[in-house]
């Protein structure tokens, strides 16, 4: 009786998505073509931006594109991923609705692999089947009471063990190594995220195609590192050791010609 009652609850506790591709729609609509259908108009950005700067500014008039919504009841836990202007993200973690971390993000220089990290609490899993059999024990042997006693233990210790699990997609910076955001992965209901994130794929693959190259990409890429440092983004330590990579990246010598004789 016991496991069953704990997949029921990690059933109903798990993160809830919801995905729309306005901002004037309202939660849960379905998507209808996504923002797989528009496209960025690669021509007019490369012609209004030449520094550094112009490539990594954040527009002030935004069109939204589509926005992902996840929910995690058993953490007290939302964060919000707006896609704006085809390839930037606001991305907003609340607490209950108090907002706790707000950045943007130029997709044009995310990597567009996100990496998994997972955890699962074993030991608070252990602790909670062998509560639940010593309830079992406690029913058989000693009567209802003390069953039912340790019974509601054991669904304390299940719910702290939940509590301890997750599965988050992590974006970083494509150069930088330096990670930007997260999302939730799910373990059981993922498909609007699955979608939202092979969107964000497409976007990061194809903004890529708006950036300068060599040397030029070097400054656009610390401009970009250097706002989201300023932002808050990012602490001194990592905007350091971003640096480093994107000078060990894009500072290669060039190789002389060769002599003739």
């Amino acid at each position: 009786m016991f496991f069953p009652f704990v997949l029921w609850y990690l059933f109903l506790t798990q993160r809830q998505y919801h995905q729309h591709p306005h901002g004037d729609q309202a939660m849960g609509a379905d998507v209808q073509g996504g923002i797989g259908s528009q496209e960025i108009n690669f021509d007019d950005v490369l012609s209004t931006r030449r520094t550094p700067d112009e490539y990594v500014r954040v527009p002030e008039n935004r069109r939204v594109d589509a926005t992902l919504l996840q929910r995690s009841r058993v953490r007290g836990q939302s964060r919000q991923a707006v896609l704006f202007n085809g390839h930037f993200l606001e991305w907003v973690e609340y607490r209950g609705r108090r907002p706790l971390r707000t950045r943007v993000i130029n997709l044009a220089f995310v990597a567009p692999q996100p990496r998994l990290r997972q955890h699962v609490a074993w030991s608070w899993w252990v602790a909670a089947a062998m509560v639940a059999l010593a309830s079992a024990e406690a029913f058989w042997f000693s009567g209802a009471e003390a069953g039912a006693v340790l019974g509601g233990l054991a669904v304390i210790v299940a719910m702290a063990a939940a509590r301890r699990c997750h599965r988050r997609l992590v974006f970083r910076t494509r150069y930088g190594g330096i990670a930007v955001f997260e999302l939730y992965a799910g373990w059981l209901r993922h498909a609007a995220t699955d979608q939202f994130v092979a969107q964000l794929q497409d976007r990061c693959s194809e903004a890529e195609r708006i950036l300068p190259r060599s040397r030029e990409r070097l400054a656009a890429e610390m401009a970009e590192h250097r706002r989201l440092m300023k932002a808050g983004c990012l602490t001194e330590a990592r905007y350091a050791l971003a640096k480093k990579r994107l000078f060990s990246r894009f500072s290669k010598p060039v190789a002389a010609p060769p002599v003739r004789r």
